[in-house]
């Protein structure tokens, strides 16, 4: 269920995408316009890259659900599924409580394929939100059991992930299951509050993993849905750190090390951040040997 490494990729890191600048002053209403009669691959990206950095550019939220919807409308075609779900997944983390209808299509597209215990807990999610709608009816059995004692299945399932290691020092299989599993809680359960303590382990697994894109997603979504959660300034400091030294996005690592800084000026780690700030582009071992020596000075 690799939906939100996708997302930061197709998101947050679209204004490094190599495009003319003519397409990129596009407005969308041109764009949107032009698509009436050019559904060509090169034309529809434009129009998506161009909704997505709509996207990031506006903090309205009901602004940001029209343009998700907008998104999800134009992405319908075969070949476009991966896309599609990515905006699906968004409009499902900005409005959980509403979306019944993006919930049940994302959740019956992942039941029909082969990890069936994703869609299963998505279902479980739907039925849990939405009770009295009809099809909550028609899915109770395809939903899943393990999710009604949540805390008890991730448990063990982080206990699997160390067992038959590989040269990871993980079991691979069952860390990218415990990955997409706590993927799919979050979106089907999105205001149970062992959510980001779900998502803090899979962004880490998934970094052991060497998935940084994914594990980025991860962050951004505790820090940003999350924003009082215990994690929330660290997994917003891990965002930027690895955005910098493993993506080597500098641009976008220096605005996310900035974000931190407004946001929590008096944290510990803002000593960290402004230290990163001011050596962007340096090796993370030179990086890291350098923090120690400031940190014993």
């Amino acid at each position: 269920m690799k939906i939100f490494g996708y997302t930061f990729i197709v998101l947050c890191l679209i204004a490094s995408c190599k495009m003319e600048k003519s397409d990129s002053v596009e407005s969308l209403v041109s764009l949107e316009e032009k698509f009436k009669s050019d559904k060509s691959d090169s034309t529809w990206l434009k129009l998506v890259y161009k909704i997505g950095s709509d996207i990031q550019n506006t903090k309205d939220q009901e602004t940001k659900a029209k343009l998700y919807q907008k998104a999800i409308e134009y992405s319908s075609a075969p070949g476009q599924e991966n896309m599609k779900e990515t905006f699906m997944s968004e409009l499902l983390k900005l409005h959980p409580k509403k979306e019944q209808d993006i919930l049940f299509e994302l959740a019956t597209s992942w039941n029909n394929k082969d990890d069936k215990e994703i869609g299963a807990i998505l279902y479980a999610g739907f039925i849990e939100n939405f009770p009295n709608d009809p099809r909550s009816i028609t899915i109770k059995e395809s939903a899943s059991r393990n999710i009604k004692d949540h805390q008890k299945y991730f448990s063990l399932l982080s206990k699997e992930v160390t067992l038959k290691a590989s040269n990871t020092g993980l079991n691979n299989e069952k860390a990218l299951q415990y990955i997409n599993h706590a993927e799919a809680f979050g979106l089907g359960f999105a205001v149970n509050k062992a959510v980001p303590d779900y998502l803090m382990l899979a962004a880490d697994l998934s970094r052991a993993l060497g998935d940084i894109n994914r594990s980025i997603g991860f962050y951004d979504w505790i820090h940003q849905y999350y924003p009082d959660h215990k994690d929330a300034k660290l997994a917003l400091f891990l965002q930027a750190y690895e955005t910098d030294t493993n993506l080597k996005k500098y641009a976008d690592a220096e605005k996310i090390y900035k974000e931190f800084l407004i946001k929590h000026p008096n944290d510990p780690l803002a000593k960290d951040v402004k230290f990163l700030m001011s050596n962007l582009g340096k090796a993370a071992d030179t990086l890291f040997k350098e923090m120690q020596y400031e940190t014993k000075k």
